[in-house]
């Protein structure tokens, strides 16, 4: 089979080609935790600093990101910034660093689950609960984090080894797509309809301690559902090409993306203070809520569409 160079070069295997296949090369992944949580560091510092530069170039922002939140120190800002980064930096790295795509392929895949989960998701709903929401204020949430994106998909690939594309080291270095149609509609279908189901019981469960934050909200429940089965199928579609990438067991890639998913998709953001929600109590039930139902959802989306690989013989 050839080498996957790019999303655009992915070939079609069954299943059962993906299995009892050699692990990646250690060479790829610094093989101590020292020396990995030291790479993903260093590299996240550059890739902040790159988004940082970039935006302040193009878009005029300031080159150290500024509190917007009385009371809450620059320090303490900058922080809260970086410790987001670091997550969202260290969730995605341990994902690409389990994945069979390098080069291009696996910065596309990166950058498209960076993007959908942390920006466009999150765009879809803020159109809903946040209605005052400028035109300007959306073009630029999505310019800086298609930005962000790419940069931190590129220091990504560059921190786990995987910067250059190699000759084809067999079926272990395919991206495998194969599955019969019903297969993916049902799957599909299950984690659109599941997202909506999660979605619902943790937002219940915690709407009663930041309803006070919501005082005129006035949201039709049955295009809010709507909204949600659509946000549920941009999750799967979103995730598709790096989880169906990952070279691991069924319970490992379930666990990878159980962790990303939370982590991208909302808590990381919710630990720096922001003018939407400036207090703490409202960010805290917040990431109780996001991090429960993302979690269970990343489960569910790791293990239906984990490609068929096995680490050992069963």
């Amino acid at each position: 089979m050839a080498a996957v160079g790019s999303m655009g070069d992915l070939k079609m295997s069954s299943p059962n080609e993906l299995t009892h296949r050699p692990r990646a090369s250690s060479a790829e992944w610094t093989p101590t935790w020292m020396g990995a949580l030291l790479r993903v560091l260093l590299a996240t510092i550059v890739a902040l600093a790159a988004t940082r530069l970039i935006n302040n170039v193009l878009a005029g922002e300031p080159l150290i990101p500024q509190p917007d939140v009385a009371g809450v120190s620059q320090v303490n800002h900058v922080l809260l910034w970086l410790l987001s980064s670091l997550l969202i930096f260290g969730a995605l790295s341990y994902s690409a660093s389990l994945s069979s795509l390098r080069g291009v392929g696996l910065v596309q895949a990166i950058a498209v689950a960076l993007f959908g989960l942390r920006y466009l998701l999150t765009f879809a709903e803020a159109a809903v609960f946040l209605p005052s929401m400028s035109l300007s204020d959306a073009a630029a949430l999505v310019f800086g984090g298609a930005i962000e994106s790419v940069t931190f998909a590129v220091c990504i690939v560059v921190a786990v080894g995987k910067a250059t594309a190699q000759a084809d080291q067999g079926p272990a270095a395919t991206f495998a797509m194969s599955m019969p149609v019903l297969g993916w509609a049902w799957r599909w279908g299950l984690c659109m309809v599941a997202y909506l189901c999660l979605y619902l019981a943790a937002g219940l469960s915690v709407f009663p301690f930041v309803k006070q934050y919501y005082p005129d909200l006035d949201v039709n429940f049955a295009f809010l559902c709507g909204l949600q089965i659509r946000r549920g199928f941009i999750f799967v579609a979103c995730l598709l090409p790096l989880v169906r990438s990952i070279r691991a067991s069924r319970r490992r890639t379930a666990l990878a993306t159980a962790v990303l998913v939370p982590i991208v998709a909302g808590v990381a953001d919710l630990l720096v203070p922001n003018a939407i929600m400036p207090a703490t109590a409202w960010r805290v039930a917040h990431m109780i809520e996001v991090g429960s139902s993302n979690f269970v959802f990343g489960l569910l989306i790791g293990y239906l569409f984990h490609n068929g690989y096995r680490d050992t013989p069963t």
